[in-house]
């Protein structure tokens, strides 16, 4: 079993400050996938859910489309956002996804 605790605060150019938590326990089948994935996400200590966005169209990425940027041998996240968005709110609070991938 592994657990990650990844807890990131930002500040806005207004000053505003934004604290993101995402906890997650998983496990690794024999042939390296991911398992019994649980996250709990919170951001400003409200309950949330990541999402990711292709910063060219806006839209949604999968998870299968995430796993294959993973895949390739040198990824380029610069097109991907990853977003922080309130369970019951209808914006999210988003930074390029390199910058969790890298800090990982």
């Amino acid at each position: 079993m592994v657990y990650t605790v990844q807890q990131l605060t930002f500040e806005t150019p207004n000053g505003a400050r934004i604290s993101t938590v995402n906890n997650a326990s998983f496990r690794f089948s024999n042939e390296g996938e991911m398992l019994d994935l649980e996250e709990t996400i919170t951001i400003n200590d409200l309950p949330a859910e990541v999402i990711k966005i292709d910063s060219r169209t806006l839209k949604q990425l999968s998870q299968t489309e995430i796993d294959d940027y993973h895949k390739q041998s040198k990824p380029d996240f610069s097109n991907v956002l990853q977003c922080f968005k309130p369970i019951k709110a209808s914006r999210a609070f988003c930074i390029p996804y390199s910058l969790i991938y890298d800090y990982s």
